[in-house]
């Protein structure tokens, strides 16, 4: 704003924002009667305005707004005009607002986020000025009679801070809101998967259910039919073997959730011919594929692709299941019959890859994406949902990948890579002849709070001729040790209540120090992994045992307790 801007109509800001100046009218100041509350008012460096709260007329001004309007020559007074008549660039609907809010006793402050303001531009410095402008009612119990103006000069470079501090809040708020919908998205993401764990437990109750109600029924059904034919000892030896039979199926069942669980490396294998073990797959597949499917009315062409690569230090029982379970998912797919293909090939020198194609239905995207979950399956009760984790736990165990490519209506293929290895650095497992008895007449102390697991145990030891007492729960083996027997060895077991198994094992450490010990668990090698044991004990055995397994375990024992 110039210096010594003109006055009255020649100031071209008032000529240029406002209609003609109507008479002035003769309104006293408030604060003509008390000079040192008039001297205070004009000192303000804010423009002061009163208006009537029913007309909005100006009743009053101090110095400063006065000084801001018409310069220091104060030749025209806005007393008696409303501000849409001397406020330059001011709506009249703005002004119309503001004054309704103000009559309504709401505060039309706009100068907190985003101030009202008001722009003029001097042409002939080239000066922009800014001025913002709020109404304000005072709080009273009852209508207000007058009004506030206040009016202030801002600079430019105030008004680019202000509007770039409220684009700060604004991204401020912006940021906030996203922040607090990006928790609510992880919550709901939480809640979401913590859904999904409860349908994988349920899935997994569900197929480990029908399994396992499948081997009871066969040994429950054919135990009976045995007591029915006991006078026939050839009928009762092959339902025992039935029996047996179911028992190993439901072991191989908790032999795979406890590989599933373990995830570990293959270091017990042997070298193993793939394209051998291909072959030797195919031919234990043939009843579900060429003897059933001809009953069903299709056809299978099964095929073998398989080029030399070099013997793979490997597992042969367990990436047998991988393949089998392959194949079946691949008939299942081709319910009317179809190509499925094995193929082996060498990707590079130090990588071999096994392929297994078939022309089924294929599968989305939506399913390959799962394909290898837990649990998951697409083949409703029929299916426990742990094939395919298995089989990709399995191959992760070997060092190895295996990948899925698939599309509705056109096939699938899994590529399994395994890496070749020097064979050399590796000892292939032979199995362990069934030895004679370490230390035939040996005391053997077992504890099991089962009876008839402990019984069984002692039926198999008591037979090799060592003289085996049972205790049916930690504390009751103590109380055996602290009698006048000597035991050479000590069989427990560990979810036992009261005291388990590791915490018996521990008592035993420090009081019998020299008494090896045997962990026999359901919870396999897996329990010393999520259990802190200084001193562990001296072998462990995953249930179920069988009879040839244990004797050779606790030979070795006693052995290494003879040597000792």
């Amino acid at each position: 704003m110039p210096e010594n801007p003109p006055i009255g109509d020649e100031n071209p800001m008032i000529r240029r924002n406002m209609a003609p100046l109507p008479s002035p009218k003769p309104i006293q100041s408030p604060a003509a009667t008390d000079p040192l509350w008039q001297q205070m008012l004009d000192t303000l460096p804010a423009g002061i305005g009163v208006l009537d709260a029913a007309t909005g007329d100006t009743l009053w001004v101090n110095k400063t707004l006065q000084d801001l309007l018409f310069g220091a020559a104060g030749v025209v007074s806005p007393v008696g005009l409303q501000p849409s008549q001397y406020l330059p660039s001011l709506e009249l609907s703005d002004w119309n607002q503001g004054l309704q809010k103000a009559q309504k006793r709401q505060n039309a402050d706009y100068s907190q986020d985003t101030p009202a303001r008001l722009q003029f531009v001097d042409h002939a410095t080239r000066n922009i000025t800014y001025w913002e402008w709020s109404l304000r009612s005072p709080v009273a119990p009852q209508p207000a009679c007058h009004l506030l103006l206040l009016v202030n000069e801002v600079s430019e470079a105030v008004m680019t801070e202000r509007l770039l501090t409220s684009a700060g809040r604004t991204a401020q708020n912006a940021r906030q809101r996203a922040e607090d919908a990006l928790i609510q998205l992880r919550a709901t993401q939480t809640q979401m998967v913590q859904v999904e764990k409860l349908r994988a437990i349920g899935e997994l109750a569900s197929g480990i259910a029908h399994d396992f109600n499948n081997a009871l029924q066969l040994i429950l059904g054919y135990a009976e039919i045995a007591q029915d034919n006991r006078d026939d000892p050839e009928a009762v030896e092959q339902h025992l073997g039935i029996i047996v039979k179911a028992a190993e199926d439901a072991t191989s069942t908790v032999r795979r959730l406890q590989r599933f669980a373990r995830q570990k490396a293959v270091t017990e294998g042997e070298p193993t011919d793939i394209n051998r073990l291909v072959e030797d797959v195919v031919e234990l597949t043939r009843p579900k594929w060429r003897d059933a499917a001809h009953r069903e009315g299709c056809t299978y062409d099964v095929r073998t692709n398989l080029q030399p690569i070099p013997e793979l230090f490997a597992e042969p029982s367990s990436l047998k299941e991988v393949l089998i379970n392959l194949t079946y998912n691949a008939l299942n797919a081709m319910r009317d019959g179809g190509t499925l293909e094995f193929a082996t090939r060498m990707d590079g020198p130090e990588w071999v890859e096994l392929l297994v194609t078939d022309t089924g239905v294929g599968m989305t995207p939506e399913v390959q994406m799962r394909i290898f979950d837990p649990f998951f399956t697409t083949k409703g009760v029929e299916g426990s949902g742990l094939g395919l984790s298995v089989s990709w736990t399995i191959i992760q165990r070997h060092g190895g990948t295996i990948t899925v490519e698939s599309a509705p209506g056109v096939g699938t293929r899994f590529c399994i890579r395994l890496p070749v290895q020097d064979l050399a650095t590796f000892q292939a497992a032979e199995p362990e002849p069934l030895p004679m008895p370490a230390a035939p007449g040996a005391s053997l102390l077992i504890v099991d709070d089962e009876p008839f697991i402990a019984s069984m145990i002692a039926a198999h030891l008591h037979r090799e001729g060592y003289q085996v007492t049972v205790a049916n729960s930690a504390s009751e083996a103590l109380h055996r040790l602290e009698g006048q027997e000597t035991y050479r060895l000590l069989l427990t077991d560990h979810g036992m209540p009261g005291m388990n198994g590791l915490q018996l094992l521990a008592e035993v450490r420090e009081h019998y120090p020299d008494l090896p010990v045997l962990l026999l668990t359901g919870w396999g090698d897996s329990l010393l992994q999520t259990n802190e044991v200084p001193r562990p004990p001296d072998a462990i055995m995953s249930k179920p045992i069988n009879r040839h397994d244990l004797l050779v375990t606790v030979n070795r024992l006693l052995n290494d307790e003879t040597i000792s």
